[in-house]
């Protein structure tokens, strides 16, 4: 866990900060003093500084931002991508949702409130909106200038989608499809027609299983009428599958959720019954254990062990 020293200027500090990684400032964030986050953000780069608030938890983000000052606030939030965005939106109530947005630009603003809709089971729930599209209608020579001008570094760009007259999906187009293709094709000829996508009422579940049995690195999510709402990567898919990793963990562990603001009292009462439980079954195996033989004389010289296995 990296060390950092508040006695340096802020010169020195920031070359310092810049050669520490987000998730390693991230990891001690949470534990300096409100005067000692706020030099941090002020002196790194506006993405690196929501590269760090994205890795808190869900409490320590609340804290933190409530410490925020107004631009600050700005700074940090225009500068989420979206799906991390929408994240932290929803750890609130409708009310505070909306006071929160008032501080991202107003077309980000509008993405994250149409994402809101959706139940958090659903495919678009865990979507992104950060894609290129191009007219079916366009030249490779077009298409091929119109991303180099409006691709933005948040993008996904290993998959173009390819739109109608009606921006509805009709194709995708793999990037290096596009790069290697010769000046007189045209987009029709190179597009995929027969792509695999997801509607905006599946599960989650139901597009994962899409990605994962076919093998492919984004899914467009559309709705019934064929407009692209968004796009699932296998990036969002392999997020979803450790959360799920980590809740099914819990549940086999014993282990509830806690809120971080208990305190170690309260946390130690929440598992108190799982402790319990716990040291009278090792209690019952070890007596079974020592009726055998064979067992006996291992079991005896380590018994205290058994008693206090739960508490590792």
């Amino acid at each position: 866990m990296i060390k950092l020293d508040f006695r340096k200027n802020d010169n020195l500090l920031e070359k310092e900060l810049k050669n520490i990684q987000a998730y390693d400032i991230a990891e001690v964030f949470h534990d300096l003093e409100v005067t000692e986050q706020k030099r941090i953000i002020d002196l790194i780069s506006d993405k690196k500084a929501s590269e760090v608030f994205s890795r808190l938890t869900e409490y320590q983000q609340k804290e933190v931002f409530l410490e925020l000052d107004n631009i600050t606030k700005k700074r940090v939030l225009d500068n989420l991508e979206v799906d991390e965005l929408k994240e932290f939106v929803s750890f609130y109530e409708k009310d505070k949702q909306d006071e929160i947005l008032s501080f991202v630009r107003e077309d980000k603003a509008n993405i994250i409130k149409d994402l809101l809709i959706y139940s958090n089971d659903l495919a678009p729930s865990i979507m992104i909106t950060e894609y290129l599209t191009i007219s079916i209608n366009s030249t490779i020579k077009e298409a091929t200038s119109y991303i180099f001008k409006n691709v933005k570094e948040t993008d996904f760009i290993d998959n173009i989608y390819i739109i109608d007259e009606e921006k509805k999906l009709v194709g995708v187009l793999p990037l290096k499809d596009l790069i290697v293709a010769r000046a007189n094709d045209s987009i029709k000829k190179i597009m995929v027609r027969d792509y695999h996508f997801s509607y905006n009422d599946n599960t989650i579940k139901e597009a994962i299983l899409i990605v994962k049995n076919y093998d492919i690195t984004s899914l467009p999510v559309i709705d019934h009428q064929g407009y692209l709402l968004g796009i699932i990567t296998a990036d969002d898919v392999l997020e979803q599958l450790i959360n799920n990793y980590d809740e099914l963990y819990k549940k086999f562990a014993f282990l509830p959720s806690h809120d971080e603001s208990y305190t170690s009292l309260k946390r130690s009462a929440k598992r108190l019954p799982w402790l319990i439980i716990a040291t009278i079954l090792n209690i019952v195996i070890a007596v079974i254990f020592l009726l055998i033989p064979a067992f006996e004389l291992t079991l005896s010289e380590v018994f205290a062990l058994v008693l206090f296995q739960p508490l590792v």
